[in-house]
């Protein structure tokens, strides 16, 4: 299990740093979700990541530093259990 600076570090600055907060959108973070889906990332740490994102996002809009409730409204893929492999 990965620590919330560690999914910061490796899954949400590399695809968010280079925007400011108040220039993401819906799409960005659906691109984000796919992209991560494309790159074979567990779907566990891609809703880690957006978990700890919609985290970041609500505290930034209960104070008051921009106003980007909609985003919250991003649903997470489902998790889906590895096949079992046998011997």
């Amino acid at each position: 299990i990965r620590r919330y600076g560690d999914i910061v570090k490796d899954f949400l600055n590399p695809f968010f740093g280079s925007f400011k907060l108040s220039e993401i959108q819906k799409v960005h973070l659906r691109n984000y979700i796919t992209e991560m889906q494309e790159a074979k990332v567990s779907t566990y740490n891609v809703n880690s990541s957006v978990t700890i994102f919609k985290m970041m996002i609500k505290q930034a809009v209960e104070d008051d530093y921009v106003n980007m409730s909609n985003i919250l409204t991003v649903r997470t893929p489902k998790h889906r259990p590895k096949d079992p492999r046998f011997w």
